[in-house]
């Protein structure tokens, strides 16, 4: 019980789950859903900002001018409009 007390407040899912167990689980047991509840917690966040990364780079790079954030097919330089339109 002193284990589940001193979860964070982002464990609270776990305590409660093991609070609503008949036979209350060993420590060990216990440790192992909060480990495995952090552990899918960091792969969220590694795939969400892997995520972010691919999109952020994923920026089209012009082949006429070299410039990022545009095709050729809409290049300024090429269609004969000035940069400022």
């Amino acid at each position: 019980m002193q284990f589940l007390r001193g979860l964070k407040d982002q464990y609270h899912n776990i305590r409660s789950h093991v609070l609503l167990m008949d036979l209350v689980p060993s420590i060990t047991k216990i440790f192992s859903l909060e480990v495995q509840q952090e552990l899918a917690s960091n792969h969220l966040i590694s795939n969400i900002n892997s995520a972010n990364t691919k999109h952020v780079n994923s920026s089209p790079v012009c082949t006429f001018c070299g410039k990022s954030g545009h095709s050729e097919s809409a290049c300024f330089r090429k269609i004969g409009f000035s940069q400022s339109r």
